[in-house]
């Protein structure tokens, strides 16, 4: 009896040592989250120091004597102040480093504590020490000798917080795949003995760690962190949260939450390749356990509503795609629509790009009805509210929806069409982007030339006069953002001839040279879908425009790339009647063969003349006189080393 009361009274100084040690490592880490504090303070005094000295700058304009004094006394004071925070972080450092502070040894003297709990101290000491050590070799030694520690026993529930917050240090540090699998064999080890403990102090680490960027824009660094963070989550799933009734709960809760800030962080500002691996890692566990992935959805939809949310419940979604689980996709549809229209499509501010892209994971299961009389009336509604920030946020609905949107069309491109002369360069060119994609989306023909139509009357001043170049220029590119329709047959043939003739009034009226040449391109795109017939009053309007005044030599090679588009294949037999235009051109750029922009007219003319050349309704003795020009070898035209380092790869 007397050596058991010895042996409990040993046990009981023992853990009285424990918790000794581990106060200590919790003051540590208390005086490193101090430390932290004092630098803000430090930096806060410094830009303080900054204000004094600006304001010493404005008072030295009314009071310069008194001036000079005031601003060596702020200085002084700042840096003073400067002085003694350095100085307490100083002291701070080293009282974290002293071994006076870390070292538990003369306690565990004085108690005399046995053999073994010396060593567990030791080792937990020397693990808190070590941690973050950059040597390899010393990693691999500490958590050895951790693990060693750990097998049979289970630490004091402090020791595995302090345990916790120390393996949140190591995502911004540890790059070798070594360390990382040493740490994660760890809690495994953990896992398995205090799963409880380990998992509610291990989220609660990541969270407070700075691998969840509070800004909610990730990078490449909290993207990192966040790989390896979520690879720690996705080990305990199977050890902790296995059986149906662990999925419910607060703690359950708070796993699936941090989990889905991990994956907006690894979406978002990862490499590539950890994208993969962490969603892979995810798709194992659902995979291994069926039903798990409906329940992260329901768990998802629990939260608050955030689009922090949206890269997670996305890649729930791919998953039950690939999976065929349209049934999981269905259940849940309707509050995920919800989701998505109050957190990022009526969002106040721009979303972020990889919540956007997640979200298309949801968009590709619209069907017409939801798209009609949920997103199409709110689309409107934040398009009128706030168009600078909805603007991406639409144009990517558009390209993400696997809908036929023809029947929508107007209503959509009136309310994109409006912005594209508005005063913001970047939701101008939101706005030509988001048209491409409205259009990509439209088969009837009708539905894009009634957008096309509505864009020229803007042109002509229906919405007030563009006295704007940039205006003008945008809503030509709009015009041409539309040629990228996904109409087809004879009815793309139609729909290209109605669009090209619009062009002619306008052109006719115009007279500023870069608006005319970027009116002229825009036409060559639509033209470039002619595949059957050129209308013929296009034809008659190429001759004409060649010689008008405003044709300048830009607006003319303009012209000349517009002809190479529109004449070519089955049409090409039409443009005989330029012939006679394009050798004059050729000829003119021979005369004056100094002159590169002549020089650059010839050669788009030479390669339409060529394609002539090919046919068989066409004599030689017609081209004899082009080939002399561009073949002399004496006098090369195209060839020469001035003209080809000046010309565009066009």
């Amino acid at each position: 009896e007397d050596g058991k009361s010895r042996l409990q009274q040993a046990q009981e100084e023992v853990e009285d040592v424990k918790g000794i040690m581990l106060d200590n490592m919790e003051k540590a880490n208390e005086r490193s989250g101090k430390l932290k504090d004092l630098e803000e303070q430090a930096e806060d005094l410094l830009e303080k120091g900054k204000v004094f000295e600006k304001t010493t700058d404005k008072l030295k304009q009314q009071h310069e004597g008194t001036n000079k004094k005031m601003k060596f006394v702020f200085i002084g004071i700042g840096v003073v102040a400067g002085l003694i925070i350095l100085g307490l972080i100083i002291f701070a450092i080293v009282a974290f480093f002293d071994p006076e502070v870390t070292s538990t040894s003369s306690s565990c003297n004085k108690t005399g504590i046995m053999a073994a709990d010396t060593q567990v101290s030791d080792t937990l000491k020397k693990f808190a020490v070590k941690v973050t050590t950059a040597s390899i070799k010393e990693r691999k030694e500490i958590y050895g000798d951790l693990k060693q520690c750990l097998m049979g026993k289970e630490l004091p529930e402090p020791a595995v917080k302090g345990l916790c917050k120390l393996f949140c240090l190591t995502p911004h540090r540890y790059r070798d795949a070594a360390s990382r699998r040493e740490l994660l064999a760890v809690i495994g080890q953990l896992a398995d003995s205090q799963p409880d403990v380990l998992v509610s102090s291990l989220l609660q680490g990541l969270l407070n760690c700075g691998v969840i960027s509070k800004n909610g824009e990730p990078s490449k660094s909290s993207g990192s962190a966040a790989f390896i963070g979520l690879s720690w989550t996705c080990l305990l799933i199977p050890k902790v949260f296995s059986a149906p009734e662990k999925r419910e709960g607060p703690m359950w809760k708070k796993m699936v939450e941090v989990q889905s800030l991990l994956v907006a962080e690894v979406v978002g500002g990862a490499k590539t390749t950890a994208k993969k691996s962490s969603l892979r890692n995810l798709c194992h566990l659902w995979e291994d356990k069926p039903g798990l992935v409906d329940h992260y959805i329901s768990t998802l939809l629990t939260l608050d509503q955030s689009p922090t949310t949206v890269p997670m419940l996305g890649v729930c979604l791919d998953f039950c795609t690939a999976q065929k689980d349209k049934t999981t996709i269905e259940k849940h549809k309707s509050a995920l629509l919800d989701l998505y229209i109050k957190s990022v499509l009526m969002s106040k501010t721009k979303p972020q790009q990889h919540i956007l892209d997640k979200s298309g994971s949801l968009l590709r299961h619209v069907t017409h009805s939801e798209f009609k009389e949920l997103l199409l009336p709110t689309l409107q509604k934040t398009m009128l509210r706030s168009p600078e920030n909805a603007m991406r946020t639409v144009s990517f609905l558009l390209s993400a929806v696997t809908l036929d949107l023809s029947q929508y069309a107007m209503d959509i491109g009136k309310a994109i069409a409006s912005q594209l002369k508005a005063n913001n360069a970047q939701l101008m060119e939101e706005a030509v982007k988001a048209m491409q994609n409205l259009a990509q989306q439209c088969s009837d023909a009708t539905a894009v030339q009634d957008i096309v139509t509505h864009l020229f009357k803007i042109l002509g001043g229906s919405e007030g006069k563009l006295t704007i170049v940039a205006q003008k220029m945008t809503v030509l590119s709009g015009i041409a953002s539309c040629s990228h329709h996904a109409v087809s047959g004879t009815s793309s043939q139609t729909l290209s001839s109605t669009v090209s003739v619009m062009f002619i009034p306008y052109l006719q009226q115009e007279v500023h040279e870069g608006t005319l040449v970027h009116a002229v391109s825009v036409l060559s795109q639509w033209s470039s879908r002619l595949t059957v017939e050129v209308p013929a009053t296009l034809l008659d309007w190429f001759k004409k425009a060649y010689n008008l005044k405003t044709s300048t030599s830009a607006v003319r090679h303009a012209y000349l790339q517009t002809m190479l588009q529109a004449f070519r294949g089955d049409t090409l037999a039409q443009s005989s009647d330029l012939i006679p235009l394009l050798l004059q051109t050729v000829e003119k750029a021979a005369a004056q063969n100094s002159q590169h922009a002549l020089l650059a007219e010839g050669v788009a003319a030479s390669v339409l003349l060529s394609r002539h050349a090919l046919l068989e309704t066409q004599t030689e003795a017609k081209f004899t006189s082009f080939w002399n020009l561009i073949l002399d070898e004496k006098k090369p035209l195209f060839t020469t080393e001035k003209f080809l380092s000046q010309g565009s790869e066009e």
